[in-house]
């Protein structure tokens, strides 16, 4: 069973050394690290920046 919607961009928001697991292995995905550690997603971001952001995707959305 799948949870994601192959047919709708998904976006994954992590703040934690284990979420680089689903950056890697979500490579179709828009991967956003909150913090400045090292990471293998595409964008980070601090953590300020993180409600705001949310904010303007759900009014796009």
């Amino acid at each position: 069973m799948s949870i994601r919607n192959r047919n709708r961009p998904a976006i994954i928001i992590g703040d934690d050394n284990t979420d680089d697991d689903s950056f890697i292995a979500n490579p179709d995905t828009i991967t956003i690290k909150v913090g400045e550690e090292e990471t293998h997603a595409c964008f980070s971001i601090y953590y300020e920046s993180v409600r705001p952001l949310l904010r303007k995707l759900i009014k796009i959305l």
